[in-house]
């Protein structure tokens, strides 16, 4: 009898046993955290806004009435697209980006001068396109990159610096109106790009930006060109000097891979 009871007693307790661990909560299943957004990687995107375009002639030898820097400048627009690499270390961000823009920004003067004859001038100076080779660093913020950027820049330039004699008559052996001297060129240059701006990424691969730019494509000494009896004969030693620059105040959108 006592071994029935001691038998019976012991099933009961198993049977609440495993009727409590059945009982027991299944651990909550958990999502896996949604991958990381990352600047690193390549990237492409288009650009485009505002170009100021500061050109200078420097008279070196007073070609035109006496030696002097003649000014112009011109705002206009400015379109492109550009591509690059970045590398992210915690919120450190790096990389390189190169990019290439339609610029424009024509910048034009007239001078008018009392000799000789009441002679004029022209100034025509032109970037009409520009394309930079820039490193880029910056600090990421909660998908917020705060950067600097600089680097090569090259560029096409189109100069020219004309005299012209006065409608009122001839002057050094040139007719009325007619061409006496000019400095003209019309090549690609070499200078460099300094800027700093802020882009968001606002998915994992769409972002926008803001960015400021400054251009400069150095400066080209030229000798005046020959104009039959005009001012720049073979003894004469006249020099002149064009500089471009250029102000961009870009916005874009990009795509990262």
């Amino acid at each position: 009898m006592k071994k029935l009871l001691l038998a019976s007693v012991s099933s009961v307790a198993l049977m609440g046993a495993a009727y409590g661990a059945d009982m027991t909560p299944a651990p909550a299943f958990k999502a896996l955290p949604p991958p990381a957004v990352t600047w690193s990687g390549f990237y492409v995107g288009v650009d485009g806004g505002v170009a100021r375009h500061d050109a200078d002639f420097n008279d070196l030898a007073g070609f035109f009435q006496s030696t002097g820097t003649y000014r112009t400048s011109a705002t206009g627009g400015v379109l492109g697209g550009y591509a690059g690499f970045n590398v992210q270390d915690r919120s450190f961000v790096y990389g390189l980006e190169a990019d290439i823009n339609w610029v424009g920004a024509k910048a034009t003067e007239g001078w008018g001068g009392s000799a000789p004859s009441s002679s004029t001038a022209q100034q025509s100076q032109d970037v009409p396109w520009v394309a930079t080779f820039r490193g880029r660093m910056g600090i990421d913020y909660e998908s917020t990159l705060f950067y600097v950027t600089g680097g090569l820049a090259v560029g096409q330039v189109k100069d020219n610096f004309s005299g012209f004699c006065g409608i009122t008559g001839p002057c050094l052996g040139v007719p009325a109106g007619g061409l006496f001297g000019s400095f003209s060129e019309s090549v690609t240059r070499l200078g460099w790009t300094a800027g700093a701006g802020i882009e968001h990424m606002f998915s994992s691969h769409w972002t926008v930006r803001g960015e400021f730019r400054y251009v400069d494509l150095g400066r080209t000494t030229l000798a005046c060109q020959q104009v039959v009896g005009g001012r720049c004969g073979p003894a004469t030693n006249y020099r002149g000097e064009f500089s471009n620059t250029l102000m961009n105040g870009l916005v874009g959108i990009g795509y990262k891979f």
